[in-house]
Formats: C-alpha cells, sequence, structure tokens
C-alpha cells in the first residue's frame, strides 16, 4: 500500500475518489457527502448518435481496515446492498456502474476477490460495471500531483517537501528543498507570535487566532455569480436557529458570514477565485488572518505537531507552499533598493529583476543564507501548489508607485499561473479612500471585505485572550461580564468592533473594571497610560523620562508617516537614524543630549511600539499606533493662535491639511478625538470650510468624515453640536451622497446618531423618503438608515402606526420588509396583520422567507394568484432547503420559479447536459435531487387538492428534472406544463409570455395541427414559422377580434417578437392600425413585456441596410418605432431614440423602461455621450424606472470613471439620479480630487506649522 487512504476517512475519501474521476470522466457530476445518494455518489451523462443519453453511476465504498478478509466480503455483499437501488437508476437510464474502493482485491484467476467481484456486479445487476480496487487508485494517483496537494495526508513520507520534489528526478530539487524547508521553518518561528504584543500575550497564534466575518464583493451582476456568492456563504456559515424570526435576531448580520480564513481554506471558492484581495480597516485583522493562514500551510508542510490544535474548520484540504511578504519592501525593491540589507540606502544587486519572482527569491536567500533564484521559484511551481500572500498595499502612499506594484503583481500573477501545479495568491489592504485611487481591478481579482466582529466572535476573543494572559478564573468572569454588559452600550460596541481595539479595550477592562472612556483616541490615550504605568514599575528610563518618551514616539510617528507618504518611504528607520533623530529631537527641544543612549534602549525595548523586523531597522509595530502618536503629535504641538496675533500651523490649518488628504484619514480620526470641549465647534468650522471648497462640495469625503467622528464619538463631550454638525449631511445633495454610499457598499461606517434633536430630524428625512413612491433602492438605503438609528421595538411601532397613513398598502409592505420586521415577526401577528393590510403583504412574506406565515394562514393560492396578475411572476430567493414547507408550498414556489426563469440556450454558460433545475436560481432545493426514489418517497399527492394539481405537479417535476438537450430537441414538456397550468387556472398573460419565450428561444418546428384552439406553445411556434405570412396573421387575427382582448394581446405579442425587423418597415396599414387602436393600459402591458424579451440585436447591419433604414424610420408609427429599437442594436437604438425621442420629460414608463435597457449597455462603452443621456436617465428616475449599470465591475478595473463635468452635473443633483450612477460620478470626482491633494508633508513645510 503506497498511499495511506485510511487517513482520509468516509467523507473525505469519497471526496478524494471524485476528484480522481473528474480526470477521467470530465463531465462528472460530484454529488455531496453525508446525504442520501440512491445507489451513486456520481455520474457523468452520455450521448449517443442518434441524440438519446443516459449516464454512467458511481459508487464509492470506503472500509477503516481494508486488507481484511472481511472488507473483502463487505464489497462482495455490493451486490445484495446496492441490487434494487441500481435496478431505479437503470431504470432512469443508467448504462454502466463504477465501483471505486479502498479496499485490495485478490488478482487469483476466477477466485480472486477482483474477478469475481467483477462477474457478480455484471450477472446481478444486468448493465455493464466496473470495480476500481486499491490497486487501481493508487495506480492513478501516481500521475495526479495536483490530487496528492489536495489530499497531502495520503502520503506516508513524514517530510512531504522530500516527498513532493526529490523524486522529481532533477538534480538541482535537493537543494531548493533544502532553501524551501529552511525558510518556512524561518517564517514559521517569526509568525509564532501575533503582531500586536503590547498586549502583554505570550502565547501562540493558534491559541488566540478568532476568524473574523468576511463578505465576499459581488464581481459581477449576474445571476449565476450571485448564486455562487449565496452558495459559498451558506455552505460555510455557521448553523443559525430553525425558527423563521429567530434567525433574524438583532446584531447577527455578520454571524451569518463565513469567517475570512475560513473563506481562504475553502477548497470551491479557491478553485473559482485564484488571486484575491482582503480588505479591511485599521485593526481589523488582516494582517493576522494571512499570517495564520501561512502557518496552517508550515504546519502541515513541516510536520509540526501543532496542526493538531488546529480547529476542523481551518484544516486545510491541500497544501500549498506559502510566502508571506511585505509590500512596502517590494515598493523598494520597485525603487532600486534592497529592502533585506540592514542599510536603508543600499541598492539591490544589478543582476536582480524587478519583477515579483525575483523578490520572492531574494527574500527566501536573504533569510536561509541558501542560493535560491527566480528560476528555482518557477522550477518549484511546476510541481507544487504555492500560495503568496503580499500583505500592507495600503501602506503604500505613492499613486505612481501604487500604479506600478498592480502591474507587476498581476503580470507575477499571470506567469506564475502558467507555469504553477496551482496558485492563490492574496494581498491585504485598507479599502480605497476613493473608488478610483490605484488598486487591484476587480474582473481580475475577487475583493473580500472584512466585516465588524459578531457578538459571538467578541466573546471568543475575549476568552482568548484572557486565557492567554493566565487570569484566574474569577477574573475572567468579571471581565467577560463587564464586556456583556458593555455590549449593549452602543459606544463601547463600536469600539469592540476590530481585534486591536477590542484588545485595548480588555486591557482597559482588566485594570480598571467599567469605567470606560468614550472616544476611540481616548481609548489609545488610556491603554497607553495604562502601559506605561506597567512599564513604569519595572524600568527606571521609562519611570524618569516617561513624558519625554511618549513625546520621542510622537514625533518619530509624525517623521515616519510623512516618509510612508512619499515615492521611496516605507515607516522605516535606521538604528543609526534613530538615534541621529532622538538626538536632533533633544537639541530642538532644550533636553540635555547626553540622554540619548538610555531613551533609546527605552523606546525599543520597554515600549515596545517601535519593533524590528528588518535586522538594523525599526518600525511602530501596527500602523494605527504609528497613526495615533503622529496625530497626538500634531495636536499637542499645535500653537495657541489668538486673535490678533494669528500663529502658522495653529489647529484649524493643521485640520485643513489633513483632511483634504485621503492618506491621512485615520490619522485625522485621532486628530479629532483629540479636541477638548471648548475646541470642538471649531472643528465644525474647519469641516464646513473645507467642504465650501470646490474641489470637497460634492463628494463625500468630508460628510463622510463627520459620520466617522460620530462613530468615534468625538462630540461626546459636547452632545448639543451634534445637529450642527450633521445638518449639512441631511439636505441635498448630500444625503444622496451618501445613500449611494452605503447602499453599493462603498463604506461600512454606520450613520448612527444618539437619541436627541440630530436623530429625530435624520429619522424625518428618511421617513420622507420611504413614504414616498420613489426607486426602490433609495427606500431600502433610507431603511438601512433607519433601522441603525432605531431600536426593533421603534422601528415596529412606526410602521404599524403608518398602516392608517400610507394608503399603497405594496409600499407600506416594502418598508416593513426593508427594516426587517417580518422576517422577525411571529406567525400569529404576520397573519394579524395580513387581515389588515391585505394582499400587499403577500410577496413580502415569500421574499422574506416567511414559509411558516403562507403555510399557517393557507396563503400559498392567494399567493401566486397575485403573483400571476397582469403577467408578474414574482422573484424571490430560497436558501438551502425547506422541509417544513408543504407539498403545495413546493408546487407553487417552482411554479413561480419555471415563469420567471426561462433558460437561454444561446448562451456560453448552457450547459447542455445538466438538468433544469440546476439553472434557475430561484427554486425550491427539496425535491431538486436527479434521484426521483429520493425526491417522490415522501409524496403524497392527494394532499394537493385534486387530480389537476397532482397532474401540475408531476408535469413541474418531469420538466424540471430534464436536461436541456433533451428540451431542447423535445417541446412536449414544455408544452403540457403550460397547458396544465391553464387548466389549473385559465388563461394568464404570465403562461403566454413563456410560451412565446420558449417559442423564440428554443427555435422548434411544429407540423400544422388544424385545431382551432392549439396550446400555446404550439401556437407561439406556428406564429414564428409564419412570421412574414401575413396573410396567416390576418387570419388569426379575424379569430382574435372574437376571442378575449387577452387572446388579442398575445398574437400582437407573437406578431412584434417573430417578425423580422426589416419587415416592421412593410407592415400593411391594417396591422399597424390594429396595433395604434390597443388601449394605452393593454399597450403599456404588451410593451413592457416585450421589453423584458432580450430583442436587440448585437450584430453589425449590412452598409445599404442602415442606409435604406434612415429613410423608412420616419413612416412608423410611434409604437412600431418601440418595437424596432427593441430589434436594433443599442448602438443604432440609441440614435433612434435621440432622433425620435428629443423630449424625455414627456415620455411613457413603457417607453423609458425601453431606453433604460439600452442606457444600461451602451454605458460602459467608450466615447459613449453622457450629457445627451443624463435628461433621459433623469426622467426614467422621476418615474421610479431603475437602471443597472454594471459599474461596480468596471470600476474595479480602474479603467471606468465619468467625464469630470458629467460627475460634477450628476453629483450638484444627486437626487435626481439613481444611486449607482451618483455613487459613480462622487468616485470620479474624488479621484481626481486625491491625484492633485499636496502631501502633508509639503503642507505642513510650505505653510510653516513648525516655524515658530
Amino acid at each position: 500500500m503506497r498511499y495511506n487512504l485510511e487517513a482520509l476517512g468516509d467523507e473525505r475519501f469519497q471526496q478524494f475518489a471524485q476528484a480522481l474521476l473528474v480526470k477521467q470522466f470530465p463531465t462528472l457530476q460530484c454529488l455531496p457527502v453525508g446525504q442520501p445518494d440512491g445507489g451513486r455518489d456520481a455520474f457523468s451523462r452520455t450521448w449517443n448518435r442518434a441524440g438519446t443519453g443516459g449516464f454512467v453511476a458511481f459508487q464509492v465504498k470506503y472500509t477503516r481496515d481494508p486488507s481484511t478478509r472481511e472488507a473483502r466480503d463487505v464489497i462482495a455483499s455490493v451486490v445484495e446492498t446496492e441490487a434494487s437501488k441500481v435496478a431505479s437508476l437503470i431504470s432512469q437510464g443508467a448504462t454502466s456502474y463504477y465501483l471505486i474502493t479502498n479496499v485490495s482485491g485478490t488478482s487469483h484467476p476466477k477466485t480472486g476477490s477482483i474477478d469475481k467481484v467483477n462477474k457478480q456486479l455484471t450477472d446481478a445487476l444486468g448493465i455493464e460495471t466496473h470495480c476500481w480496487w486499491r490497486d487501481d487508485i493508487e495506480s492513478r494517483v501516481d500521475g495526479q500531483p495536483a490530487i496528492k496537494w489536495s489530499y497531502p495526508e495520503i502520503i506516508r513520507a513524514t517530510d512531504l517537501l522530500e516527498y513532493f520534489f526529490t523524486t522529481q528526478g532533477d538534480s538541482a530539487a535537493q537543494g531548493r528543498t533544502d532553501a524551501l524547508r529552511a525558510f518556512m521553518a524561518y517564517q514559521y518561528r517569526y509568525d509564532q507570535k501575533l503582531k500586536f504584543k503590547q498586549v502583554d500575550l505570550e502565547r501562540s497564534i493558534q491559541d488566540l487566532f478568532v476568524d473574523v466575518p468576511a463578505r465576499i464583493v459581488a464581481t459581477h451582476d449576474t445571476g449565476a455569480h450571485l448564486e455562487w456568492v449565496q452558495i459559498i456563504n451558506e455552505a460555510l456559515k455557521d448553523e443559525r436557529p430553525s425558527g423563521y424570526h429567530q434567525r433574524y435576531e438583532e446584531g447577527s448580520d455578520t454571524a451569518k458570514l463565513p469567517g475570512a480564513l475560513r473563506l481562504l481554506l475553502y477548497t470551491p471558492f479557491i478553485e473559482k477565485c485564484r488571486r484575491i484581495v482582503i480588505e479591511g480597516a485599521p485593526g481589523q485583522g488582516k494582517s493576522t488572518i494571512t499570517q495564520y493562514l501561512c502557518q496552517i500551510h508550515r504546519m502541515s508542510l513541516l510536520s509540526k505537531p501543532e496542526l493538531i490544535k488546529i480547529k476542523g474548520e481551518h484544516k486545510p484540504n491541500d497544501s500549498r507552499i506559502p510566502f508571506r511578504l511585505d509590500m512596502r519592501d517590494y515598493g523598494r525593491w520597485l525603487g532600486g533598493l534592497d529592502p533585506f540589507s540592514d542599510d536603508p540606502s543600499a541598492r539591490r544587486a544589478q543582476a536582480s529583476s524587478h519583477v515579483l519572482e525575483s523578490f520572492i527569491a531574494a527574500h527566501v536567500s536573504s533569510n536561509t543564507g541558501h542560493a535560491f533564484s527566480a528560476s528555482d521559484l518557477t522550477s518549484i511551481s511546476k510541481h507544487a501548489q504555492l500560495l503568496i500572500v503580499l500583505d500592507g498595499f495600503d501602506e503604500v502612499a505613492d499613486i505612481g508607485l501604487r500604479n506600478r506594484i498592480v502591474t507587476e503583481v498581476s503580470n507575477a500573477a499571470s506567469r506564475l499561473e502558467e507555469s504553477a501545479l496551482s496558485l492563490q495568491i492574496v494581498v491585504t489592504s485598507r479599502p480605497a479612500a476613493f473608488a478610483n485611487s490605484p488598486g487591484f481591478p476587480h474582473d481580475e481579482w475577487q475583493h473580500v471585505q472584512i466585516t465588524a466582529l459578531s457578538n459571538p466572535a467578541i466573546l471568543e476573543y475575549a476568552q482568548k485572550w484572557l486565557d492567554g494572559r493566565e487570569n484566574e478564573p474569577r477574573e475572567k468572569r468579571e471581565v467577560i461580564r463587564v464586556l456583556t454588559e458593555k455590549l449593549s452600550q452602543a459606544h463601547v460596541r463600536n469600539l469592540a468592533y476590530n481585534p486591536m481595539q477590542l484588545s485595548i479595550l480588555l486591557t482597559l477592562i482588566s485594570v480598571q473594571g467599567a469605567s470606560l472612556p468614550d472616544k476611540r483616541t481616548s481609548l489609545y490615550d488610556k491603554y497607553i497610560d495604562i502601559f506605561l504605568d506597567r512599564e513604569a514599575e519595572k524600568s527606571v528610563i521609562v519611570r524618569d523620562h516617561r513624558g519625554l518618551l511618549v513625546h520621542i514616539h510622537r514625533y518619530l510617528a509624525w517623521t515616519l508617516h510623512v516618509e510612508a507618504e512619499s515615492e521611496r518611504g516605507t515607516g522605516l528607520i535606521s538604528e543609526q537614524r534613530l538615534r541621529e533623530t532622538i538626538n536632533s529631537f533633544l537639541r530642538q527641544q532644550g533636553y540635555q543630549t547626553n540622554k540619548v543612549d538610555a531613551l533609546f534602549t527605552g523606546i525599543v525595548e520597554r515600549v515596545v511600539a517601535l519593533v524590528s523586523r528588518v535586522q538594523g531597522t525599526f518600525e511602530f509595530e501596527v500602523q494605527p499606533l504609528r497613526e495615533y502618536f503622529a496625530a497626538r503629535y500634531l495636536h499637542d504641538t499645535a500653537p495657541y493662535s489668538p486673535s490678533g496675533d494669528q500663529k502658522r500651523g495653529a489647529l484649524p490649518d493643521r485640520l485643513e491639511g489633513l483632511a483634504k488628504n485621503f492618506y491621512w484619514l485615520n490619522v485625522t480620526r485621532f486628530f479629532a478625538g483629540c479636541y477638548s470641549s471648548g475646541e470642538l465647534a471649531s472643528l465644525i468650522d474647519g469641516l464646513e470650510s473645507i467642504e465650501g471648497l470646490d474641489d470637497f462640495k460634492y463628494i463625500s469625503h468630508i460628510p463622510e468624515m463627520r459620520i466617522t467622528f460620530l462613530a468615534d464619538h468625538v462630540f461626546s463631550q459636547q452632545p448639543k453640536l451634534i445637529t450642527r454638525l450633521i445638518q449639512n449631511n441631511l439636505t441635498e445633495p448630500t444625503f444622496s451622497l451618501l445613500l449611494s454610499k452605503r447602499f453599493f457598499g462603498s463604506t461600512d461606517t454606520p450613520f448612527t446618531l444618539p437619541p436627541g434633536e440630530a436623530r429625530d430630524r435624520l429619522l424625518a428625512v428618511c421617513r420622507s423618503y420611504v413614504e414616498t413612491r420613489r426607486p426602490d433602492e433609495r427606500r431600502y438605503a433610507a431603511c438601512s438608515l433607519m433601522s441603525a438609528n432605531m431600536t426593533t421595538d421603534e422601528m415596529h411601532g412606526y410602521w404599524l402606526e403608518s398602516l392608517d397613513s400610507i394608503e399603497d398598502r405594496g409600499l407600506w409592505a416594502d418598508i416593513g420588509s426593508y427594516l426587517g420586521l417580518i422576517e422577525k415577526m411571529d406567525v400569529r401577528e404576520g397573519l394579524d396583520i395580513y387581515q389588515r393590510a391585505g394582499k400587499g403583504l403577500l410577496t413580502r412574506f415569500l421574499w422574506s422567507e416567511r414559509f411558516d406565515i403562507i403555510e399557517e394562514g393557507n396563503l400559498w393560492e392567494p399567493l401566486l394568484e397575485e403573483l400571476l396578475a397582469d403577467g408578474r411572476t414574482g422573484y424571490f430567493s430560497i436558501h438551502g432547503s425547506q422541509p417544513h414547507v408543504s407539498l403545495l408550498g413546493h408546487l407553487y414556489m417552482n411554479v413561480s420559479s419555471l415563469l420567471t426563469s426561462v433558460p437561454r440556450m444561446d448562451t456560453k454558460e448552457a450547459k447542455q447536459d445538466v438538468p433544469l433545475w440546476s439553472t434557475i436560481h430561484r427554486r425550491s432545493y427539496r425535491y431538486a435531487a436527479p434521484d426521483s426514489e429520493e425526491r417522490l418517497k415522501d409524496v403524497d399527492l392527494n394532499t394537493l387538492g385534486g387530480p389537476a394539481m397532482a397532474s401540475l405537479w408531476l408535469r413541474s417535476e418531469a420538466l424540471l428534472q430534464a436536461t436541456l438537450e433533451s428540451l431542447r430537441r423535445d417541446p412536449k414538456l414544455w408544452s403540457s406544463f403550460i397547458e396544465q397550468c391553464r387548466i389549473v387556472w385559465g388563461d394568464k398573460w404570465a403562461f403566454m409570455k413563456m410560451a412565446t419565450t420558449i417559442a423564440n428561444q428554443y427555435k422548434y418546428d411544429f407540423l400544422e395541427s388544424g385545431l382551432s384552439d392549439r396550446p400555446l406553445l404550439i401556437f407561439a411556434c406556428h406564429a414564428r414559422k409564419n412570421a412574414s405570412n401575413f396573410d396567416w396573421w390576418r387570419h388569426e387575427l379575424s379569430l382574435a377580434t372574437e376571442k378575449n382582448l387577452l387572446w388579442r394581446r398575445f398574437l400582437f405579442l407573437c406578431l412584434l417578437v417573430f417578425l423580422p425587423k426589416r419587415s416592421l418597415y412593410v407592415l400593411p396599414k391594417d396591422f399597424t392600425v390594429a396595433i395604434e387602436e390597443m388601449s394605452e393600459e393593454e399597450w403599456t402591458v404588451l410593451a413592457k413585456t416585450l421589453n423584458a424579451m432580450g430583442l436587440q440585436s448585437r450584430g453589425r447591419q449590412p452598409k445599404d441596410l442602415k442606409q435604406s433604414e434612415e429613410s423608412l424610420k420616419e413612416r412608423l408609427s410611434d409604437r412600431l418605432t418601440h418595437v424596432l429599437i427593441l430589434k436594433s442594436s443599442p448602438k443604432s437604438a440609441w440614435l433612434t431614440i435621440v432622433n425620435k425621442y428629443p423630449n424625455p420629460g414627456k415620455l411613457s414608463e413603457s417607453v423609458l423602461d425601453m431606453i433604460s435597457d439600452v442606457l444600461s449597455y451602451l454605458a460602459l462603452k467608450q466615447g459613449f455621450d453622457w450629457k445627451v443621456a443624463l435628461p433621459y436617465i433623469e426622467s426614467a428616475h422621476e418615474k421610479n424606472i431603475s437602471i443597472h449599470f454594471g459599474f461596480r465591475i468596471e470600476r474595479g478595473s480602474g479603467s471606468m470613471s465619468l467625464p469630470t463635468d458629467v460627475a460634477m452635473d450628476i453629483c450638484s443633483r444627486g437626487h435626481k439620479f439613481p444611486l449607482e450612477l451618483l455613487d459613480m460620478a462622487e468616485s470620479t470626482l474624488a479621484a481626481s480630487v486625491g491625484a492633485k491633494v499636496l502631501s502633508v508633508g509639503d503642507v505642513a513645510a510650505t505653510n510653516g506649522w513648525f516655524a515658530e
């Protein structure tokens, strides 16, 4: 036995077998482990020349002791245990059967287990069978290095690196292996301790690590991508209580998100996202997460015993060689310097290259003494899975250097991806200060945002923190008690959002109990005081020179932060220069310089805010500490500037210099927290002065800064000033700017106000938004602000009281959903409110997944009738299976899903061999399993209320299980489903729309049936076939006049969908007249349906056709022009729109709805004339018509922006435009401002901040 397959265990062996099978069967569908499988763990569909298909079934059998006779007998007994299941599989189309096992077979001819079992299986099961025994598996593993890296526990060698590299027959492999082992051993020792040491913890990182919640940033506005994000979140989130209203307890949002580390180790996520950017605010744990990620992989490869301490969810499924590097070092490398030299001015070797691979190789060599080159890295990558972590992109301040780093790292990723067996590359950074600042493009890099710690994570961290300090049990209980109590207070809860501030908070609680500071800056002040109190007892230097040591730290922080903003700045200082800086500072301040050695010792050995990571250099251990000390230095050295004797560099001057610079935002936050009670009014004056500048008037920087100051509790000493502080934030266009940032996730800072006049004003503005018909995005964003500023009881009371004042019941129901109240209410209350509010609540019950209310009130039938009214087929999302939903409920959900989601067959994503249910994003999962026996065994069709509903269930199930390929060839299942819907509910516009959509996409051919009342799909197919046969249409139109208006509308739908674009110009007059005579109400329904059909042409038209069209367009009526635009390419459609509809303010909703689709497509194209488009966008927005621009994707690539004058126009009238467009416009202006702002160091020098 060459591989230790038993180390995998049952479920992981099944996954291992599936991975091995995929190599031979690329179209394999792998089924989840630990669930009923109906006799197969995977299947692969097959097709023959006749176009009919079947599938190959695979079953995995694992045993803990595979070498025994009993184990072989178990395999032989498969014939008895699996025969009935295989028979069922055969009835469904199984053509062959594979059994995969870790048992070793015996090879004796005819009597050995291999021949014996193969014969027994074939004879008993009646189809072609195969058995992969252990030897078969091991032979296949030999040629699959990727599988060995993904399942390293099967390797029996004690040294995995030795196994992977020295067996490749490469004479240089041993040297590379030695270098890597030494490098990982060095980094393992270096990363064993947490980075933030001031909390006086001595435990290893695995004893203290707590995963932090993370949110995957959706980078594609497609249903498939959003579905994938949802699946990842669902797969990794902790189990929530099963009751609906319990799942939405207050403060639980972040608890529902996966942990960042768990995400980075989750194989499905890694396979889809090889390049990842981890974004988080200061102190949120970005570096710690990647530090621990690398440690885990080192433990695995170095066979460290600490691996057994790792939580199961954090144990890697595969192994990777980790390289963890500092972005600041790479910035110096690109600048021609050697970041690994003791001499900060040393140049890198001439033979070295600027590329990332050369930098990584130099890092390995400098820390091991081994020769290691970029070529060695490439050679290793061919046989290895790599993890490259680049930490601290945000600490590179120079914009030009940031741009170059993005380019170089992306190029290196492309090169290594070509050579490496597998590459995962992770970059950490703070969120960009403005959206178009240099960053890693979203279309190439998956961004993941670290969010606030949830309450459970806070308490878990606190417990580990206390265990690490080895506190007495009584003291631990007291700290936890105080923390739990304080978390109910908003200002303390805000302080506990990230791990670093939580560490400081716990230190304060340990020392002084429940008496805690309100302000963020005061939290750091108090922490430094407590730390120095402790050190003063141990060190004479600290005791005698405490104030001076603090002052030197502040000066150093200011100096290094100024340098970090420069092109070559790294935040590092050499030992020699540190001594010189201390000496210079002492002379400037009038101190004796004979204290330099003692102060140097106090700085680097006792206070330990400065640490040495590279021999001979020092830096602040974490950037927030450097920013805190710099802010304190700037505030405390500002001269007093009385009226009549003004001084340069006073507080107002420094505030302006700091607040205008995005890189200094965190310093500005600490700086504002230094203001005394009497200085706070001047802080407001300073912000208003900056906001009045042309550059800052229409961007959100200063309004967001106000909100950040509130979150930091800067104004806790003067709550009356809060009303004045936020008054500008509540006026337009500023309020719309703030909504756009929150709706599109550009900021995580909550706009939360304490009770009082300011909060009342904010809520009044929000209510004016949500109680009137506005675009959903604005009402949702306003409700989010209300949720952040009201308790659940307050929101509940407001919502019920407003029922009498808001006549639009649908709008009132939206408010309850947006506020999260429908999710939280109990069943009885939900039914009571339904009795008062009526049908407006039904769709919100469904969208909020309140199936318990729907079930209890028997509301499925009125719900679907409501959804079917006027052709509406609601959009809803179902998270996971819903076993407590009745069969009737699942039927209604599936009917609505099918009516909504007819999959396109002409897209690249349309996989032909998958069942229909797997392509529908809004569905019930409970009855989606491909195995009919498992799916139907607990189904009692008698509960559906009659044969018609039972028949609908069977037809909908047959349709859901059919593959797209079979549906493409045979329309019977589609038609059968539609006709049964008509039997149950009669003729509905939704059924007619579905029939037309299918006929248009699938291009079926039917023979003339001669039926006077044909099935809808057959009729639609005949209509498509006769699209240009006007005599056929006249006959059908004459019949339609004798029917109801619904059928007549259906006829016109078919005519206008299937009629070739060129035929519109020659449409006979009687048809034109009939269309124009339709009532406005009928035409509006028809036009909106046509808008949603996706009829636009993306191809180029012949030049002669374009020329002839221009002369014909003028003859078309308005309604036929509407259809012409729908059938034209977006560019041609836009020209027609501009010429035909020069006055956007007078257009109908249906026309604006059609125009919105054209704008959605053209907005991302280069050269688009935004000045012409803005009036149309404004008019559509005024009529609550949504336009989806997709800016979130394109601007992430760094290539998307608006013309500056257009952006200025949009931002100056922000309330008149969609939030997405407003967000993009603001980002464009902010990028322009950020690019030309002066560095704070230059401002200080020019304005003489320290001249007097």
